[in-house]
Formats: C-alpha cells, structure tokens, sequence
C-alpha cells in the first residue's frame, strides 16, 4: 500500500492516486478518533467499574 512513496521518480496520475488514498485515510482516522472520543467515557466508565 505505502510502496508508491518509495517510487524515486513517479508519474502524475500515480501521485494523484496517493494523494487522493491519503485524504480518503486521513477522514476515515478522523471519524475514527471522533467515534473513539465518543465512546471515551464510557470506556473510562467500564475501566473504573472493572477495576474497582
């Protein structure tokens, strides 16, 4: 997945590509971090519950 980074000399629609599959990485690790902020007190809810 990561080995057009190591391309020395790619092309433009390869370029283009990567861009286009980190931007969509990127919004999927956002939505991912605010789900997992949701979700936070909840798990801190079941570790104290757990712990306790």
């Amino acid at each position: 997945m990561f080995k057009k980074f190591h391309v020395t000399k790619p092309n433009r629609t390869g370029f283009m590509k990567s861009e286009v599959t980190f931007f969509s990485l990127m919004i999927y690790l956002k939505t991912l971090i605010k789900s997992i902020y949701g979700y936070t007190p909840m798990i801190i809810m079941l570790t104290h519950f757990f712990m306790a």
